[in-house]
């Protein structure tokens, strides 16, 4: 995996991301006094994964399609460079398609994950450590209202800050959290992929465009049902469950579990279905 063009690039997109996104928070707030500088954030609050992050809402446009490039691709350059005879008569059918799926999901995991670690660290090393009053004092309303979701203007499900316990109690072990569940869904969108090459083998191009496209209109779904719940015309629930992987103070709420423990259990299942079609039809083994 380290020796493809592909994930060498990935990585130093992901390293260069994790730079900037820390250098972005710090000259946003250079020359504060030390008052003002502590007061506007934490340093677990403008991680380059969280929505505090000045850069974060355009680097997740760019996400779906850093997904595909380390692993998720290899299983057609294999096909085309012919070489998928040889790794079979080395093992199995069964052992190298599972193992595509396993390297595509560990490896993209360790791709996005490394990184993003780098700034966790980099932030809680340099920048100021408040204990949450960026949303507040904590005696005044404003401090618990954002954090429980009573100063919201429609009706949720979800009002409050998924986790909070952890959140008020240990905020870097809170990150480190959401750092895990954003490495591990990123991995598994990879592996799944991944097991859609199995069976679509005529265009690399075409795998980039699945995992963007979803998340365009998942990201749409979600601010045409928040916009009506402003409405008073339902109940709020987060469609996009991308902002699932994400710590978010401000717009952290509405995320269902059991809508995200679905997506997981789609996603497990879908790549277990085509890992079966294509053991079972030995696709691209056989030409």
């Amino acid at each position: 995996m380290c020796y493809r063009k592909e994930w060498k690039i990935t990585w130093l997109v992901m390293m260069a991301y994790a730079c900037l996104a820390f250098l972005s928070v710090f000259f946003l707030h250079y020359g504060l006094d030390v008052f003002g500088y502590s007061a506007f954030f934490d340093a677990n609050d403008v991680v380059a994964f969280s929505d505090s992050c000045p850069l974060w809402s355009v680097f997740r446009i760019v996400c779906p399609f850093l997904i595909m490039l380390p692993c998720a691709t290899s299983y057609i350059d294999d096909y085309n460079n012919q070489l998928l005879p040889v790794y079979v008569s080395r093992t199995s059918s069964q052992i190298y398609h599972l193992s595509k799926l396993i390297a595509s999901f560990l490896g993209t995991a360790v791709t996005f994950g490394l990184p993003l670690l780098f700034n966790l660290v980099l932030c809680n090393a340099f920048f100021p450590h408040n204990r949450h009053t960026a949303v507040g004092s904590y005696p005044m309303d404003g401090y618990m209202g954002a954090l429980l979701g009573e100063n919201l203007l429609y009706d949720s499900s979800y009002p409050h800050l998924p986790f909070l316990d952890l959140y008020l109690d240990n905020p870097l072990l809170y990150n480190l959290m959401y750092l895990l569940f954003l490495s591990l869904f990123y991995g598994l969108l990879a592996m799944l992929m991944t097991a859609v090459s199995f069976v679509y083998k005529k265009k690399k191009i075409i795998l980039f465009i699945p995992v963007f496209a979803v998340a365009q209109v998942l990201n749409a779904l979600n601010f045409f049902i928040l916009f009506g719940a402003i409405g008073r015309s339902g109940t709020y629930v987060n469609y996009n469950v991308f902002d699932y992987v994400s710590p978010s103070i401000g717009m952290g709420n509405g995320r269902s579990p059991i809508l995200m423990l679905a997506v997981i259990l789609g996603i497990l299942i879908a790549a277990a279905v085509l890992y079966r079609c294509a053991v079972r039809n030995r696709t691209g083994v056989i030409q």
